[in-house]
């Protein structure tokens, strides 16, 4: 499945001993390959991590009601 700006991924943190579920607001590339910027819904700033493709956990599908 192909990851874009908006998604809500979960994944292994390194800056907290914890898997965050966030949303991506960026996605870009340097000499390692593709990473992710993330940031909470309810947060000022971006989460402090370059997310890599083998971090993620889990991408949200859906929500049910």
């Amino acid at each position: 499945n192909e990851l874009k700006t908006g998604d809500i991924i979960a994944y292994k943190a390194t800056w907290v001993d914890a898997i965050v579920i966030h949303r991506i607001i960026n996605i870009s590339n340097d000499n390692e390959g593709i990473y992710f910027t993330t940031k909470g819904d309810n947060s000022t700033i971006n989460d402090p991590q370059k997310i890599r493709c083998s971090e993620i956990k889990s991408k949200l599908v859906g929500v049910l009601y």
